[in-house]
Protein backbone atom coordinates (compact mmCIF):
# COMPACT_ATOMS: atom_id res chain seq x y z
CA UNK A 1 0.00 0.00 0.00
CA UNK A 2 1.49 2.79 -1.31
CA UNK A 3 0.71 6.85 -2.69
CA UNK A 4 0.63 6.71 -6.50
CA UNK A 5 3.64 8.86 -6.76
CA UNK A 6 5.71 5.64 -5.49
CA UNK A 7 3.49 2.99 -7.12
CA UNK A 8 5.57 3.03 -10.38
CA UNK A 9 8.97 2.26 -7.97
CA UNK A 10 7.40 -1.27 -7.18
CA UNK A 11 5.84 -1.67 -10.48
CA UNK A 12 7.43 -4.93 -12.64
CA UNK A 13 9.23 -6.03 -8.88
CA UNK A 14 9.36 -9.80 -8.80
CA UNK A 15 8.73 -10.41 -5.28
CA UNK A 16 5.54 -7.96 -5.24
CA UNK A 17 2.57 -9.90 -6.52
CA UNK A 18 0.57 -6.31 -5.97
CA UNK A 19 0.58 -2.50 -5.63
CA UNK A 20 -2.46 -1.08 -4.03
CA UNK A 21 -2.70 2.99 -4.13
CA UNK A 22 -4.40 4.83 -1.08
CA UNK A 23 -5.85 7.39 -4.43
CA UNK A 24 -7.21 4.19 -6.25
CA UNK A 25 -9.08 3.27 -3.14
CA UNK A 26 -10.16 6.60 -2.64
CA UNK A 27 -8.02 10.00 -0.79
CA UNK A 28 -10.24 10.33 2.29
CA UNK A 29 -12.01 7.17 2.36
CA UNK A 30 -9.36 5.10 4.76
CA UNK A 31 -11.94 3.11 5.40
CA UNK A 32 -12.72 2.01 1.88
CA UNK A 33 -9.10 0.78 1.94
CA UNK A 34 -8.95 -0.82 5.64
CA UNK A 35 -12.24 -2.91 4.91
CA UNK A 36 -10.69 -4.44 1.79
CA UNK A 37 -7.02 -4.66 3.50
CA UNK A 38 -8.83 -6.35 6.80
CA UNK A 39 -10.62 -9.00 4.83
CA UNK A 40 -7.41 -10.94 4.85
CA UNK A 41 -5.31 -12.80 6.85
CA UNK A 42 -2.02 -11.74 7.00
CA UNK A 43 0.83 -13.49 8.03
CA UNK A 44 2.70 -10.07 8.02
CA UNK A 45 2.62 -6.29 8.15
CA UNK A 46 5.49 -3.66 7.72
CA UNK A 47 4.81 0.02 8.44
CA UNK A 48 7.47 1.74 6.93
CA UNK A 49 5.48 4.88 7.61
CA UNK A 50 4.76 4.91 11.25
CA UNK A 51 2.71 7.97 10.80
CA UNK A 52 -0.98 7.83 12.86
CA UNK A 53 -2.69 6.99 9.75
CA UNK A 54 -0.69 3.86 9.14
CA UNK A 55 -0.51 2.87 12.58
CA UNK A 56 -4.49 3.91 12.55
CA UNK A 57 -4.44 0.86 9.77
CA UNK A 58 -1.62 -1.48 10.55
CA UNK A 59 -4.00 -2.12 13.95
CA UNK A 60 -7.36 -3.05 12.43
CA UNK A 61 -5.71 -5.62 10.30
CA UNK A 62 -5.43 -9.47 10.82
CA UNK A 63 -1.71 -10.44 10.87
CA UNK A 64 0.34 -12.90 12.30
CA UNK A 65 3.32 -10.36 13.21
CA UNK A 66 3.71 -6.87 12.87
CA UNK A 67 6.81 -3.83 12.70
CA UNK A 68 6.68 -0.78 12.48
CA UNK A 69 9.67 1.52 10.91
CA UNK A 70 11.05 3.75 13.72
CA UNK A 71 11.90 6.74 11.66
CA UNK A 72 12.15 9.18 15.08
CA UNK A 73 9.34 11.66 13.95
CA UNK A 74 8.75 13.72 16.93
CA UNK A 75 12.41 14.51 17.42
CA UNK A 76 12.32 15.53 13.77
CA UNK A 77 8.89 17.78 14.46
CA UNK A 78 11.00 19.11 17.45
CA UNK A 79 14.41 19.94 15.97
CA UNK A 80 12.06 21.65 12.83
CA UNK A 81 10.20 23.99 15.28
CA UNK A 82 12.49 24.42 17.82
CA UNK A 83 16.31 24.41 16.23
CA UNK A 84 18.16 25.36 19.32
CA UNK A 85 16.38 22.62 21.31
CA UNK A 86 16.84 20.25 19.21
CA UNK A 87 20.89 20.62 19.05
CA UNK A 88 20.87 21.05 22.84
CA UNK A 89 18.96 17.53 22.80
CA UNK A 90 21.23 16.10 20.11
CA UNK A 91 18.42 15.20 17.61
CA UNK A 92 20.37 16.53 14.65
CA UNK A 93 22.88 13.66 14.69
CA UNK A 94 22.64 11.75 11.04
CA UNK A 95 19.84 9.08 10.77
CA UNK A 96 19.91 6.30 8.42
CA UNK A 97 16.54 5.99 6.87
CA UNK A 98 17.17 3.14 4.45
CA UNK A 99 19.16 0.99 6.88
CA UNK A 100 16.60 2.16 9.53
CA UNK A 101 13.52 0.66 7.07
CA UNK A 102 16.00 -2.64 5.70
CA UNK A 103 16.25 -3.20 9.70
CA UNK A 104 12.83 -3.41 10.04
CA UNK A 105 12.11 -5.61 6.96
CA UNK A 106 15.17 -8.20 8.45
CA UNK A 107 12.94 -7.97 12.26
CA UNK A 108 9.85 -9.12 10.50
CA UNK A 109 11.42 -11.35 8.33
CA UNK A 110 12.55 -13.28 11.48
CA UNK A 111 9.24 -13.67 13.03
CA UNK A 112 8.32 -15.60 9.60
CA UNK A 113 8.76 -18.85 8.34
CA UNK A 114 11.54 -18.54 5.80
CA UNK A 115 10.87 -17.24 2.46
CA UNK A 116 11.23 -19.44 -0.74
CA UNK A 117 14.38 -16.90 -2.11
CA UNK A 118 15.88 -14.00 -1.39
CA UNK A 119 12.92 -10.93 -1.23
CA UNK A 120 15.11 -8.00 -0.36
CA UNK A 121 17.46 -7.90 -3.43
CA UNK A 122 21.90 -8.46 -2.60
CA UNK A 123 23.51 -8.44 0.53
CA UNK A 124 26.36 -5.51 0.81
CA UNK A 125 29.66 -5.76 1.73
CA UNK A 126 28.35 -5.44 5.42
CA UNK A 127 25.80 -8.35 4.97
CA UNK A 128 22.94 -6.20 5.31
CA UNK A 129 20.23 -7.20 2.92
CA UNK A 130 19.21 -4.32 0.25
CA UNK A 131 16.21 -3.24 -1.28
CA UNK A 132 15.98 -3.48 -5.13
CA UNK A 133 14.28 -1.83 -8.05
CA UNK A 134 13.36 -3.19 -11.26
CA UNK A 135 13.65 -1.20 -14.18
CA UNK A 136 12.55 -3.09 -17.49
CA UNK A 137 15.22 -4.00 -20.14
CA UNK A 138 13.35 -1.15 -22.57
CA UNK A 139 13.49 1.40 -19.86
CA UNK A 140 17.07 0.88 -19.34
CA UNK A 141 17.98 0.48 -23.03
CA UNK A 142 16.38 4.14 -23.61
CA UNK A 143 18.43 5.41 -20.26
CA UNK A 144 21.64 4.39 -21.46
CA UNK A 145 21.12 5.65 -24.86
CA UNK A 146 20.26 9.18 -23.62
CA UNK A 147 23.03 8.49 -21.38
CA UNK A 148 25.57 8.90 -24.04
CA UNK A 149 23.87 11.24 -25.59
CA UNK A 150 24.64 13.99 -22.32
CA UNK A 151 28.00 12.77 -22.87
CA UNK A 152 27.79 11.24 -19.17
CA UNK A 153 30.54 8.54 -18.58
CA UNK A 154 29.75 4.76 -17.74
CA UNK A 155 29.56 4.41 -14.23
CA UNK A 156 30.06 7.89 -12.89
CA UNK A 157 29.16 9.11 -9.50
CA UNK A 158 25.67 11.18 -9.56
CA UNK A 159 24.29 13.17 -6.46
CA UNK A 160 20.67 13.15 -5.28
CA UNK A 161 20.94 16.30 -3.39
CA UNK A 162 16.67 17.02 -2.60
CA UNK A 163 14.76 16.18 0.63
CA UNK A 164 11.44 17.22 1.40
CA UNK A 165 12.61 17.96 4.67
CA UNK A 166 15.52 20.28 5.85
CA UNK A 167 16.46 17.70 8.52
CA UNK A 168 17.17 14.99 6.15
CA UNK A 169 18.75 17.69 3.90
CA UNK A 170 22.62 17.99 3.65
CA UNK A 171 23.88 21.38 2.63
CA UNK A 172 24.24 21.94 -0.74
CA UNK A 173 27.74 23.23 -0.40
CA UNK A 174 28.89 20.06 0.61
CA UNK A 175 27.09 18.73 -2.53
CA UNK A 176 28.91 21.61 -4.61
CA UNK A 177 32.47 20.73 -2.91
CA UNK A 178 31.99 16.96 -3.95
CA UNK A 179 30.68 17.95 -7.44
CA UNK A 180 33.54 20.00 -7.93
CA UNK A 181 36.37 17.08 -6.76
CA UNK A 182 34.43 14.98 -9.08
CA UNK A 183 35.41 17.25 -11.89
CA UNK A 184 38.83 17.53 -10.83
CA UNK A 185 39.38 13.82 -11.11
CA UNK A 186 38.17 13.84 -14.64
CA UNK A 187 34.85 12.68 -14.61
CA UNK A 188 33.18 14.85 -17.00
CA UNK A 189 29.99 15.82 -16.10
CA UNK A 190 27.96 14.68 -12.65
CA UNK A 191 23.78 13.71 -13.01
CA UNK A 192 22.09 15.51 -10.42
CA UNK A 193 19.15 13.72 -9.85
CA UNK A 194 15.99 16.45 -9.14
CA UNK A 195 12.60 16.64 -8.90
CA UNK A 196 9.87 19.10 -10.73
CA UNK A 197 9.35 20.55 -7.09
CA UNK A 198 9.85 24.25 -6.48
CA UNK A 199 11.77 23.29 -4.08
CA UNK A 200 14.10 21.38 -6.11
CA UNK A 201 14.86 24.27 -8.85
CA UNK A 202 15.93 26.55 -6.09
CA UNK A 203 18.16 24.16 -4.73
CA UNK A 204 19.41 23.58 -8.46
CA UNK A 205 19.89 27.71 -8.70
CA UNK A 206 22.33 27.31 -5.28
CA UNK A 207 24.25 24.50 -6.62
CA UNK A 208 25.01 26.05 -9.97
CA UNK A 209 25.97 29.01 -7.44
CA UNK A 210 28.20 27.04 -5.10
CA UNK A 211 30.10 25.05 -7.83
CA UNK A 212 33.41 25.78 -9.74
CA UNK A 213 33.36 27.21 -13.22
CA UNK A 214 35.11 24.15 -14.54
CA UNK A 215 32.33 21.50 -12.70
CA UNK A 216 29.23 20.00 -15.64
CA UNK A 217 25.97 19.27 -13.89
CA UNK A 218 23.87 17.56 -15.71
CA UNK A 219 20.18 18.32 -14.45
CA UNK A 220 18.06 15.07 -14.41
CA UNK A 221 14.51 15.71 -13.93
CA UNK A 222 12.78 12.63 -15.12
CA UNK A 223 9.36 10.23 -13.58
CA UNK A 224 10.86 7.79 -10.67
CA UNK A 225 10.91 4.94 -13.15
CA UNK A 226 13.51 6.65 -15.10
CA UNK A 227 15.46 7.48 -12.84
CA UNK A 228 15.57 4.28 -11.64
CA UNK A 229 17.04 3.41 -14.79
CA UNK A 230 19.79 5.97 -14.76
CA UNK A 231 20.96 5.45 -11.61
CA UNK A 232 21.95 1.96 -12.53
CA UNK A 233 24.28 3.59 -14.94
CA UNK A 234 26.52 5.51 -11.91
CA UNK A 235 29.07 3.85 -9.82
CA UNK A 236 27.70 5.34 -6.63
CA UNK A 237 24.69 7.98 -5.82
CA UNK A 238 25.39 10.50 -3.02
CA UNK A 239 22.22 11.67 -0.98
CA UNK A 240 21.10 12.88 2.17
Amino acid sequence: VTRAAWAPLLRDHPDIDRVVTLEEEGEGRLGTLTAWLAGVRWAGVLDLHGSLRSRWLVARLSAGARVRYRGRQAARRLLVAFPPLGRLLRLDRPWQVVEAQVEAAERLLARLPPPPGPSLGPADPTGMSLPSLHPTPAEIRRAGQEWQALGLEPRAVGVCPGARHATKRWPVEYHAALADQLASSGQPGVPVFLSEDEADRELEAALRAAVGAGTRLVILRRPLREVAAFMGFCRTIVTN
